[in-house]
């Protein structure tokens, strides 16, 4: 894990309903058609748990622009990138040694009762061994974890292993990250299905029944969520970030779950206002 870290004033985690999170936002967009847009704006500014836009902090660190103005504290040599990118004119850069991101704890993690989703754009250079993507962690037996394993299939695990807990949930998709091109991860669980679900590419592949009989595993609260680094498996290989989002409530799980990742993401400028207590 190593690597020096720096904390950037940032713009947001925080709890309300359908609230969103996203990592490697661009400062700059092409909005894909009218209905997208409508799509994203639909959901409160307060769903925007954290917005991370890649040309953010004057294009040199990654920061937070969404509704509640957290700090990101960036391990390594994390960094914006103008080479690779998936939107706009530039992604969040990993290398592999040390690099990754991480929020505060806040109140904003707890999810109990809510459908939440997490989804992201990435694109690996390397694929040699397991490695973490987003991790919110309480313990070893309650926590919300993506990793790629060295296959290239994209692991979610919800609560402890499906194996050794009782009341989790486990989903692995069927196809693989492909070495320096763009993949879409999105995976959702869906409350009242009781369901943990996973998308490539916006193609359902994998859903896992949790059996959840106590709620208490989905109070995330005191976790220190982070992107490109879970405790199990490290931080990222070498890859490139764009769009990491992170959404809770079932309004606005409903919108994304089934929108287009080539055409629906938010526009520029979103949200339009901001925490104020």
């Amino acid at each position: 894990m190593g690597g020096e870290q720096m904390s950037y004033g940032t713009q947001g985690l925080g709890r309300a309903r359908g609230r969103r999170v996203a990592v490697g936002y661009p400062a700059q967009y092409s909005i894909g058609n009218a209905s997208s847009l409508n799509a994203y704006q639909s959901i409160s500014d307060s769903a925007y748990a954290l917005l991370e836009r890649g040309e953010d902090g004057n294009g040199i660190a990654p920061t937070d622009s969404g509704y509640y103005r957290h700090t990101l504290t960036l391990s390594g040599d994390t960094t914006c990138t103008t080479a690779q990118f998936k939107r706009g004119a530039g992604g969040v850069a990993l290398d592999g040694t040390g690099d990754y991101l991480s929020a505060p704890a806040h109140f904003g993690w707890d999810v109990r009762g809510e459908d939440f989703l997490f989804e992201c754009w990435m694109r690996p250079a390397g694929l040699t061994t397991d490695f973490g993507i987003f991790e919110m962690r309480v313990s070893a037996t309650q926590k919300f974890k993506v990793l790629a394993n060295s296959s290239g299939q994209v692991e979610v695990s919800v609560g402890g292993l499906l194996s050794s807990l009782p009341g989790a949930a486990e989903v692995t998709s069927t196809s693989t990250l492909a070495k320096n091109q763009w993949t879409h991860i999105r995976t959702y669980f869906d409350v009242s299905a009781d369901t943990l679900y996973i998308q490539i590419d916006g193609t359902q592949e994998d859903s896992s029944g949790a059996g959840f009989d106590d709620t208490s595993y989905f109070d995330y609260s005191t976790s220190t969520p982070t992107v490109g680094y879970t405790v199990d498996e490290g931080e990222a290989e070498v890859c490139t970030f764009d769009d990491a989002t992170f959404i809770v409530g079932a309004a606005a799980v409903d919108i994304i779950k089934t929108a287009d990742p080539n055409t629906i993401f938010p526009p520029e400028g979103w949200p339009t206002t901001t925490y104020n207590p």
